[in-house]
């Protein structure tokens, strides 16, 4: 899946837009195939030329840019140069005491596996039975708010943990999971982490309520089957209210307002700007984030770095710059997982964010300049003379990082 620059002509129903090539212009349909003809014809009256679709294609020919980046499945050479022009508004600082120890990401590796299977027992409750266990909920996040207030970092490192038999369970926790880490940066309350986490777990609890066959379809959706998706936030308010009379009103907001947009290009009512509640505003940021990072029937994943890219263009736009601010100096340039080559040919999987150098991560070495396997250990690159090569694609090297970090996990432990 690569990013193309095509003429409005030649848009068609069914493409999906990430880019259009001016701003200002309200538009509810990205990262989603284009329902129908009226959306084409509704870009052409506001005088949109050309737009960026996602599309496959034969990457030797199709070249394709954001913010003049290349946006291609080769995100792996850009330069170092721009990364650290892109991401140097980024700086985090961060406390001695929210560093990860390894027995840390350990733990939530078993927490989120638990979480995404409660949370699968109580959607499927929920769709078949017609009921929503709150408590059950509500029991899912203990450990993952306190988490949230002392080490958001740990949750952070939850976005590698992707389970593709069972997505809306796994996003769910996933969006909850990156939320609680966004409200531990911003310093939040621990009341509203708790309730913030409550939002983020039942955002998408309205899609129980779309036919199988729509939520599946892998192309693209009628008028009629478009409009049961961008119902689903409003169905979500109605479940969640139904189900217990005592939720917070900033719980009820956040599920319904999670597709809304701070230009007001969202979905399903419009708002804008501060009509749109905090805990919404943080949801939609880690909902397009694990959304776009995650497989789907009508495309495949896009990468970690042109996630941030769209994030990066959208901050102070449809988006709230602060809440990307503190999502990308959560997850950094490069995320836990990602595999990377060194300029000394080893190559090394990312066990940790240094946020204070974003582009510099704190690395398990795997494997030599040749790229044969050697007993893996740690390195922090911020205290190293090694620099990063580029990016590396699992199939590229046959390794599963997960496994390599899991069981390094079990063998090692950080000084």
């Amino acid at each position: 899946m690569i990013t193309k620059k095509i003429s409005l002509s030649d848009l068609r129903p069914g493409m999906i837009i990430s880019k259009l090539d001016r701003q200002g212009v309200k538009f509810s349909y990205y990262g989603i195939p284009l329902p129908d003809q009226s959306v084409i014809e509704y870009l052409k009256k506001n005088d949109i030329d050309h737009v960026y679709v996602l599309t496959d294609g034969d990457e030797s020919e199709t070249k394709s840019s954001y913010n003049g980046i290349d946006l291609s499945s080769d995100v792996s050479q850009i330069e170092e140069d721009q990364l650290e022009s892109l991401f140097s508004s980024f700086s985090y600082d961060v406390d001695e005491e929210q560093k990860l120890q390894i027995e840390d990401i350990g733990k939530l590796e078993d927490l989120h596996s638990a979480a995404t299977k409660e949370m699968s027992k109580i959607l499927k409750n929920l769709k078949f039975a017609m009921s929503l266990d709150i408590p059950a909920v509500r029991g899912i996040l203990n450990d993952f708010v306190f988490l949230a207030a002392k080490k958001p970092r740990i949750l952070a490192s939850s976005i590698r943990l992707k389970y593709s038999n069972d997505y809306l369970s796994n996003h769910s926790v996933n969006v909850c999971l990156l939320s609680l880490a966004i409200a531990g940066r911003l310093k939040m309350s621990l009341r509203d982490i708790n309730n913030l986490g409550l939002a983020a777990i039942l955002h998408d609890i309205g899609m129980t309520k779309v036919p199988d066959n729509i939520v599946e379809k892998p192309h693209k959706l009628t008028e009629h089957e478009f409009d049961k998706i961008i119902r689903h936030p409003i169905s979500g308010y109605e479940i969640a209210k139904r189900w217990d009379r005592s939720i917070p009103k900033s719980v009820l907001m956040g599920i319904l307002q999670h597709h809304e947009r701070i230009d007001g290009s969202g979905y399903p009512y419009k708002a804008s700007g501060s009509d749109i509640s905090v805990f919404a505003q943080i949801i939609c940021i880690a909902d397009v984030y694990d959304a776009l990072t995650s497989h789907k029937q009508y495309r495949q994943a896009l990468t970690h770095m042109q996630v941030l890219k769209i994030l990066y263009d959208e901050a102070g736009k449809s988006l709230h710059k602060r809440i990307v601010t503190a999502l990308i100096s959560l997850v950094g340039v490069y995320p836990v997982s990602t595999i990377l080559q060194l300029d000394s040919g080893k190559c090394a999987v990312v066990l940790d964010v240094n946020p204070d150098v974003l582009d510099r991560p704190k690395v398990i070495i795997f494997a030599d300049d040749n790229k044969e396997k050697i007993t893996p250990y740690f390195e922090d690159l911020s205290k190293s003379k090694e620099k990063i090569r580029r990016i590396i694609m699992p199939d590229e090297i046959d390794v599963d990082p997960n496994n390599i970090i899991t069981a390094f996990l079990a063998t090692r432990m950080l000084d």
